[in-house]
């Protein structure tokens, strides 16, 4: 068998998701809404008008109100909605490995428990990397093109993103070596990205600015240094789109955590009875 067995399976299995090839199917059209109806005007990189459908152009301040509320929404809504959706496909994958056999069949190799664990969790990162690639790199591609204006810095969103996700999905796996439970592993992730991550990240900036001390303090910076910053990387991505200086911090904490929690995966799944 290929060395690159398993990771190879882990990024087909990901990339012929059923909740994927929705979202793909859905981004194409939405870019094909986007350059279709949208006309945008810049003059010296900024924004002086947009119109939709080759209606009255709307122009003055609330052509910068609209560049405003569009890039909220790309930079919220959009990331997180692209996260939560890959983290649901990619849920289920280590548990119906172990429920269909599969991982049975991959520990019968001449493979390492180690390096089986890391294939898959790369083969998931990188078809999410593909993912990104093309949803980002072809919005990017339409709107340079509409605009007159190439912004290269705008692709570096997949760093930050690209982490995130891997963050997510280290401790999905450790989960998965856990309870094995698809529908667990599904909620515990769609509610750290949707939520529980923002929640994590103003407590503790709100903390930190505060200087409070105690039982809660210490909870809350434990917390927010083991599990994935998914909040902080979002405003990462944020800069990057406006443009924006960012801090690098969020993204090397980002990286420790995953290897610390994928560290910890392969101690629990070395010293599983399969």
């Amino acid at each position: 068998m290929n060395n690159n067995a398993t990771l190879l399976f882990m990024m087909k299995e990901f990339l012929f998701q059923r909740i994927t090839l929705i979202l793909l199917t859905a981004f194409v059209l939405f870019l094909l809404i986007f350059a279709f109806t949208t006309h945008i005007q810049m003059t010296d990189h900024t924004v002086t008008s947009i119109s939709i459908l080759n209606g009255t152009p709307i122009t003055g301040p609330e052509t910068q109100t609209i560049v405003q509320i569009f890039i909220n929404t790309l930079t919220s809504l959009g990331l997180t909605s692209v996260l939560i959706l890959c983290v649901i496909a990619s849920a289920n994958l280590l548990p119906d490995m172990f429920a269909n056999g599969k991982m049975i069949f991959f520990l019968t190799k001449p493979f390492s428990r180690m390096l089986i664990l890391t294939q898959m969790f790369f083969g998931v990162v990188s078809a999410f990397f593909i993912i990104q690639c093309f949803l980002f790199g072809s919005f990017w591609f339409i709107l340079s093109m509409k605009i007159g204006f190439v912004n290269l810095s705008f692709l570096t969103i997949i760093i930050p993103m690209g982490i995130s996700f891997a963050a997510v999905y280290a401790l999905m796996m450790l989960l998965s070596l856990t309870v094995k439970s698809t529908g667990l592993v599904t909620f515990i992730g769609f509610i750290h990205v949707g939520a529980f991550s923002s929640l994590l990240s103003n407590r503790f900036h709100a903390i930190s600015n505060t200087g409070d001390n105690g039982i809660l303090h210490s909870l809350i910076v434990t917390l927010y240094y083991i599990l994935p910053q998914v909040e902080d990387l979002r405003v990462v991505a944020k800069n990057i789109v406006i443009g924006e200086t960012y801090p690098f911090f969020p993204i090397l904490l980002a990286c420790v955590s995953a290897t610390i929690i994928l560290l910890l995966s392969f101690y629990v799944f070395r010293k599983m009875d399969i």
